[in-house]
């Protein structure tokens, strides 16, 4: 009688451990390809966003025949309506089609009063990195018109205007002369001795303010202040993760930047930066530090830390009793550029196009980006 082989029904243990070994393999090989694909996605939406701001920034140039500049006007001068402190970005949004936030927002009182709070609290998606896992969180207002910090008032932007390089960057870090030094009008017209002096970026403050009145009269800054050309200068940083303190992709977790009200706090790190609608958002480049603490005024281009931490360090209502560089904190910001991407940032040039510069960019060549009348041979990478 003959006979038939049984037929199997089902694999053996040994070859269903190898079929999972191989889809294990096949994922292992499979996941950083997708993740490089979605980070690639990010970083052109991140860099779209900043075109979306280069824009803006033509368009009210081209409105206004100036650039905006951000406003920390004198506060001594009685009804001049000119006391409150408007950021670049809250003049740009009627050419972010965010004409309904600014047609509410009340330009005669702060970023942080009345009114204002709401639409200062508004996450604008232009404003937010997709790479930024905290991206659009509400910052705090610093100690002025309170002793103690303010939660909740501003949601926070990836973005920033340069306002300003430190001369000690040229005169301590590059040893040479600093070029260009715009002295603070409003500081000048309030007797501050000497007044806020720094190397004039694409956007600087007070721009508008006149030195002899107080008032806000004066001609801004325009694109002819550019001499090293609109395609040779940065106007725009990617400043990401503000008002938490991040050193190399890590952040630090002292606190909570978020809720903590503390003015002094020796256990919270913070950064005085981050609100869309704070001109204190805006950035004055110091260069980076590799201190593991968050530690600006060194010669790294950007990417170490995204700005100088605050922690244990007091803010009054004049602001930072401490300098970087030689020059005083004060109530400006201490944000720095910083991204999420992978071997650098995009930054917006004048002329409106955006490049992703790598963080590994000589520190002469990308300061010589910042200044917009160094007249430097630059030598990009």
């Amino acid at each position: 009688m003959r006979r038939f082989k049984e037929l199997r029904a089902a694999f053996t243990l040994v070859e269903l451990l190898v079929v999972i070994a191989i889809i294990g393999i096949l994922v292992g090989l499979l996941l950083p390809a997708v993740q490089a694909a979605r980070e690639a996605a990010r970083r052109m939406q991140c860099s779209n966003n900043l075109k979306q701001l280069g824009l803006a920034v033509h368009n009210f140039e081209s409105a206004r025949r100036q650039l905006p500049t951000s406003l920390r006007p004198p506060s001594n001068v009685a009804n001049s309506g000119e006391q409150s402190r408007v950021a670049v970005l809250t003049d740009l949004l009627p050419y972010l089609e965010q004409t309904a936030i600014f047609d509410r927002y009340n330009k005669a009182i702060n970023w942080n009063q009345c009114v204002n709070i709401p639409l200062s609290q508004t996450r604008i998606p232009a404003f937010i990195c997709p790479s930024n896992p905290d991206g659009g969180v509400l910052d705090t207002a610093p100690p002025g018109s309170t002793a103690a910090y303010i939660p909740g008032i501003a949601s926070a932007t990836d973005y920033s205007p340069i306002f300003g390089i430190a001369p000690g960057v040229f005169t301590q870090l590059l040893g040479i002369p600093a070029p260009d030094l715009f002295r603070d009008p409003a500081e000048i017209f309030t007797g501050v001795n000497p007044p806020y002096t720094y190397v004039r970026g694409f956007f600087p403050k007070n721009a508008t303010i006149n030195s002899g009145t107080g008032l806000q009269t004066s001609k801004g800054a325009t694109f002819s202040n550019v001499s090293d050309g609109l395609s040779n200068t940065i106007a725009i940083a990617e400043s990401s993760g503000r008002p938490f303190v991040y050193v190399k992709r890590r952040k630090l977790s002292g606190g909570n930047a978020l809720t903590d009200t503390d003015a002094s706090s020796p256990t919270t790190d913070r950064l005085n930066s981050g609100g869309w609608s704070r001109p204190a958002s805006d950035i004055i480049l110091f260069g980076s530090t590799n201190d593991p603490r968050g530690v600006l005024g060194g010669t790294i281009a950007f990417n170490t830390t995204n700005g100088h931490n605050l922690r244990g360090i007091t803010y009054t209502a004049q602001g930072v009793a401490q300098t970087i560089l030689g020059l005083p904190i004060a109530t400006h910001g201490t944000g720095a550029p910083y991204s999420f991407h992978t071997g650098g940032a995009n930054f917006t040039r004048g002329d409106g196009s955006v490049q992703f510069l790598s963080d590994s960019i000589d520190f002469r060549s990308f300061i010589s980006l910042a200044t917009v009348s160094g007249g430097e041979t630059i030598n990009e990478q």
